[in-house]
Formats: C-alpha cells, structure tokens, sequence
C-alpha cells in the first residue's frame, strides 16, 4: 500500500510533464495532480487567462516567438509554487533556461507515443493547435517537431513513459512509481 501522497514530497515537490502534443500530458497532469492532492497548473491554460486570448491568436499576433516568451515567463511563475504538477506545452523544452528551471523545480517526466498514435489522437483538434493546423501531411510535420525537439526532451527529462498504449490510470501509477523509486534510490 501507498504512503499517501505526501511519498513524493520528499525529494520532488513539484513533477513537470513534457512531450509532443497530443501525448497526454493535460489529461495525465490533471489526474496524477488529483491523486497527489496537489495543484495542477496547464501551462498553455495559463498563457491563454494571461493573454486574455487563444494560443492561435497569440500566435497570429506575435508569432511563435512572442508566444515562446510568454512560456518562459509562465514556467518562471509556475516554479515559484510548490505541490503542483505541470502540464507543459510541446515546446516547452525549446530553450535551454526553461529546462534547467524545470529539471531544478521538481522531476520532469517526458510523456512520449509513437507518431501513429499522436496522429489519432491530434487529427479531431488539429485547427486549434498553430503548429499543425492547415496541415496536409500531419504524420510528417510531428516527425520533423518530434526531430527537432528529441535532444531537449532528453535534456530535460529524469525519466520517460511511452503512454501510447496505456490508459490516464495506468500512466500516473507508473510516474507515482518513478517518484518512489527515485527516493528509495536516494536513501541508499
């Protein structure tokens, strides 16, 4: 039996989750938040409340890059709570401050599924996302993002779930078990 939620605390008071869109990482953060009895905070949720608008429209105002700034100004604020898991957006881990910053604030899990999979899951949504949209070939444009990314999800990350084949449940009892290896492992 589980110590509770406070299990995690010890050596992670926070846990970021990172990876491509559409690979769970809102639907997860939100259960695995849930269980802990902590605070969940969205990161693209956050940017939309603070710009007043969509990320589609910040995108179409101020581009990618002014979009980018807005993420890294979010995460700064984010990192100040503690008890949270984060839900980051895609390319969160794009600039090397947001990772360092992400690594330091709590465990930061990459969730990860192969493109068939991100593709089913995207295809519904895929006019609300300004990196996808108006696309003709989705399964190559997640190869290139997925390419581009691969080093920084690897840089930021302490550990990874491929979470194509399992439920919401099945992915935040496998990252409960990460945290917990992860402080048995420090009272070696």
């Amino acid at each position: 039996m589980r110590e509770g939620p406070f299990f995690v605390v010890k050596k992670h008071r926070n846990i970021v989750l990172v990876g491509m869109m559409g690979s769970g990482k809102s639907a997860v953060g939100r259960a695995l938040a849930r269980e802990l009895g902590w605070l969940h905070r969205d990161l693209d949720e956050r940017i939309e409340r603070d710009a007043q608008c969509t990320i589609p429209a910040i995108f179409d105002r101020e581009g990618e890059e002014g979009f980018r700034d807005r993420e890294s100004a979010a995460i700064r604020d984010v990192t100040a709570c503690t008890h949270t898991v984060l839900s980051t957006g895609g390319g969160a881990v794009l600039r090397e401050r947001n990772r360092a910053l992400m690594r330091r604030w709590g465990l930061v899990v990459l969730l990860d599924a192969d493109l068939a999979c991100l593709v089913r899951r995207l295809a519904p949504e895929v006019e609300s996302r300004p990196l996808i949209a108006h696309e003709t070939d989705l399964h190559g444009k997640l190869a290139e993002l997925r390419k581009r990314r691969e080093t920084a999800y690897t840089q930021a990350a302490h550990h990874v779930i491929d979470t194509g084949e399992l439920t919401v449940s099945e992915v935040v009892a496998r990252i409960l078990a990460l945290a917990t290896l992860d402080r048995e492992e420090d009272a070696l």
